[in-house]
């Protein structure tokens, strides 16, 4: 097998987690390692079998905007956003283009698409053009400002990657977006938008103090200190194309009127609001956040603000709605819920405005796709957003698949055998090579020299998705994860599993490659790994123990990579294993009331004894027939395996459930093979 192919790599990545904890476990015991070895390397003890998932690919429409029943304006502008390359797309899915249909036919929408499928589309795109529509045909209304949208998330993660994305397509850069505001009217207020978390500097009061650190933490991260005019512009295009940029109009002047202490040092034309005093005194016409902070919001006297300015909208024109978007809605289930649920009617209370004037768009990856749970996630969608069952107006939007295409053609696997995958992975003309012979051996029409890297891409599409394996591939893979073995064998019925996982290893490296012209690529797809630790060995105390699997003289009986029992079959008690990494020296984990009369019993757990003569022992198993001397405060005893019991004298009686072990119950012999430990409870 290749170094590059994904049957190398998921054996690669197991035999590093078995390295490892073998060394971190059983360190010098090499009869311990080869004793547990075959249960190590059996699947379901350290790693389960890889998987692999492939995303929905859903039904687009070419040209899909221009068809769009939306009103005019708002077509107008998508179209413009189209055309400049920001995020809208010329060939969109179908459900985006029915979100926003149904969304200007006033309906709340419940989207409910597959990973990777713009979902996040469904709910900019009505946003950012129902905004500029309000710009171009209220300007009255659009000059008052407040909160026309509120994005809710469950975590700051996703708050700061919608940030990311807004920065991206109606922010500062390049002035893209800014430039058909101004062409269309020149006179009006820009968007705008801010993130209002935890993280939003800064609470409180204005301190400029506070000011001026934050100018400086500014400069610092955003390179704004760099002397050289060229890094410092390389360092400001890579933070753009990763949406850590802040869209101000022009961001060093802010920070120079952060650092002079001014109140609001905000321009009008800046796409983005940083800090919570800029939203508070000029809010923002997009907010993000999340549903603690909102709450917060709700009570503070510092933002009441930004509330009194969003009253002042909803009064100024009774055409206005604030528009609701909650992602991951499938996260407010039970209490959750019921939070939230509370919260959003605490907005419209706050605000004083019915649930009418209110559109809600939710949307998630984890709704059931039966039609049959309809009627039960309209419930649901009616509870949290304070809306009458009876009187519900959910669109519910679901992505249609993409069909694949015929004719098919198929191929044997074997075709693959002398197929380099390392070079698959190589520079740009190793790769071509590599592909021009896959090409070869499928008969597939030959690239012409002259062809650019996306030529040679459609190229790969426009044959691979004509290809009967591939498309097994697809249709097995998308939407769901299904295990390597299984591909290979489902893809490739008729080879042997060894040439069938080569062939589906080809695929797996040139289907990702392979895109259309609309830039969707054939096969984007994940693979999916498992691993986990051990919780610790045990063993049987049994030294004769029957149900052992090892055949060398350990001392000890069966041993197990987890604890499953406080018996082994045999009848005799399980205690925990440990072993000297240095030395390889195993001893037992057990636990003793040391100043107890009589018989001392070997638990082997801690259990719930509260006493500070309840302590932990090692116990090291002295091997069969070695010689010792004692040191002093070392102790010399026989473990019953069977009743626990630890005795100070040989056994007369049943010697073969007895193992012969040395302990210490002194303070002195700290770092010794055997100590005592003390462990409160």
């Amino acid at each position: 097998m290749s170094n590059f192919g994904v049957k190398d790599t998921i054996d690669s990545l197991h035999q590093t987690i078995y390295d490892y904890l073998t060394t971190e476990y059983f360190g010098k015991n090499d009869a311990l390692r080869e004793c547990c070895k075959g249960e190590l390397e059996k699947e379901g003890t350290l790693f389960r079998q890889a998987y692999i998932e492939a995303n929905n690919a859903y039904k687009s429409i070419p040209q899909g905007i221009s068809s769009c029943r939306i009103p005019t304006e708002a077509k107008k502008l998508l179209a413009y956003m189209a055309n400049n390359n920001l995020g809208v797309y010329q060939n969109p899915y179908q459900h985006q283009i029915e979100a926003l249909e149904a969304f200007y036919a006033g309906k709340d929408l419940f989207i409910s698409t597959g990973t990777g499928s713009g979902k996040t589309e469904c709910f900019l795109w009505p946003l950012i053009s129902s905004l500029i529509l309000e710009r171009s045909t209220r300007p009255n209304s659009w000059q008052q400002r407040g909160i026309r949208a509120i994005l809710l998330y469950p975590m700051n993660a996703l708050v700061n990657d919608q940030i990311g994305r807004l920065r991206k397509i109606i922010g500062n850069e390049a002035e893209k977006f800014h430039n058909f505001l101004e062409r269309e009217n020149s006179s009006l207020r820009h968007p705008q938008f801010g993130m209002y978390t935890g993280r939003t500097p800064y609470p409180g009061n204005l301190k400029k103090r506070e000011q001026k650190e934050l100018s400086e933490a500014l400069r610092k991260s955003l390179f704004l200190n760099e002397e050289d005019p060229k890094r410092k512009e390389e360092a400001k295009k890579k933070l753009q194309s990763l949406g850590k940029y802040p869209s101000k109009f022009n961001l060093e002047d802010f920070i120079d009127n952060l650092e002079a202490g001014l109140s609001n040092p905000t321009n009008p034309k800046d796409a983005e609001l940083i800090t919570r005093h800029e939203m508070q005194i000029s809010c923002p016409d997009i907010l993000i956040t999340n549903y603690s902070m909102l709450d917060f919001m709700m009570v503070r006297k510092i933002e009441q603000d930004i509330w009194e300015q969003t009253k002042c909208w909803f009064e100024k024109d009774k055409r206005n709605k604030l528009l609701f978007i909650i992602d991951e809605a499938h996260k407010y289930k039970g209490s959750a819920g019921a939070e939230v649920a509370l919260l959003i009617r605490r907005v419209l209370h706050k605000l004083g405005i019915p649930r009418s004037r209110v559109q809600f768009i939710l949307t998630t990856a984890s709704i059931p796709a039966k039609e049959t749970a309809e009627s039960e996630l309209k419930k649901f969608a009616c509870d949290l957003t304070s809306q009458q069952f009876e009187m519900e107006n959910f669109e519910f939007i679901r992505g249609v698949k993409a069909e694949l295409p015929q004719p098919l053609k198929n191929f044997s696997p074997e075709i693959f055998k002398d197929v380099s995958l390392e070079d698959l992975y190589g520079d740009v003309e190793q790769k071509e090579l590599v592909l021009q012979k896959i090409g070869r051996l499928l008969g597939w029409k030959q690239l012409d020299k002259t062809l650019t890297p996306s030529d040679i891409q459609n190229w790969l599409f426009e044959n691979l998705i004509h290809s009967k394996p591939c498309q097994d591939l697809l249709n097995l893979c998308r939407g769901r994860a299904i295990s390597f073995e299984r591909v290979a064998n489902e893809v490739f019925p008729q080879s042997n599993s060894i040439t069938a996982q080569k062939a589906l290893e080809v695929l797996l490296a040139i289907m990702p490659m392979a895109k259309a012209t609309d830039e969707n690529v054939l096969f984007p797809a994940r693979l999916h790994l498992f691993f986990r630790g051990l919780n610790g060995v045990y063993a049987c105390s049994n030294p004769n123990c029957l149900e052992h699997e090892h055949t060398n003289n350990l001392g000890i009986g069966k041993v197990f990579l987890s604890y499953r029992s406080n018996r082994c079959k045999c009848g005799a008690l399980i205690y925990q294993l440990l072993n000297e990494r240095s030395c390889g020296a195993l001893f037992l984990q057990g636990f003793m009331e040391i100043d107890s009369k009589g018989d001392k019993y070997i638990w082997n757990q801690a259990g719930r004894v509260i006493s500070e003569d309840f302590c932990e022992i090692h116990f090291y198993i002295v091997p069969k027939n070695t010689s010792f001397k004692l040191e002093k405060g070392q102790e010399h005893g026989w473990l019953n395996s069977k009743t626990g019991i630890l005795k100070d004298f040989p056994p007369s009686t049943d010697a073969g459930e007895y193992l012969e072990v040395i302990y210490c119950l002194s303070e002195e012999n700290k770092g010794k093979k055997t100590k005592r430990r003390a462990i409160y409870i």
